[in-house]
């Protein structure tokens, strides 16, 4: 596994994320498959984790629409840190911008995540992330009250 390998993950996904966003009917399959057999995330609230399972597909999906709802129109990868744990592991982090249009607004939030990255039969797949405080940083652009 090398840095290049993982940008090249990165952008597929990120592709996949923004298709969802844009398309009318949502392929979430590129996007689970970018997730291991089991996840972990953490944010400001607490750390949850469940199986790569029809639920996780729908939490996802229902994190589409909440973001479509909201005005997010797309994600862009801003940068990428890749620091090798070992020939298996890698921690990324990723500088995202999202951009919205909602009532006759246009605007842009940057936001960080932080990816736990696994190679397992030479298929890079995301096993846990950390995430900040979305909510704050939503209701400060009048996305969600």
């Amino acid at each position: 596994m090398n840095s290049t390998r993982i940008d090249d993950f990165f952008s597929r996904y990120a592709l996949s994320m923004n298709s969802a966003l844009f398309d009318a009917e949502v392929d979430l399959q590129p996007i689970t498959d970018s997730f291991s057999g089991y996840v972990v995330g953490a944010n400001p609230f607490g750390v949850f984790g469940g199986s790569n399972s029809d639920a996780f597909k729908n939490s996802i999906l229902e994190g589409v629409k909440s973001y479509k709802k909201m005005g997010i129109i797309s994600m862009n990868i801003q940068s990428t840190e890749v620091t090798m744990l070992n020939e298996f592991h890698a921690m990324v982090k990723v500088n995202w911008k999202s951009f919205y249009e909602k009532n006759g607004k246009t605007g842009e939030i940057p936001f960080e995540n932080i990816y736990l990255i696994q190679l397992l039969n030479n298929i890079p797949r995301i096993f846990a992330f950390i995430t900040g405080d979305e909510q704050t940083e939503l209701r400060k652009h009048n996305l969600i009250s």
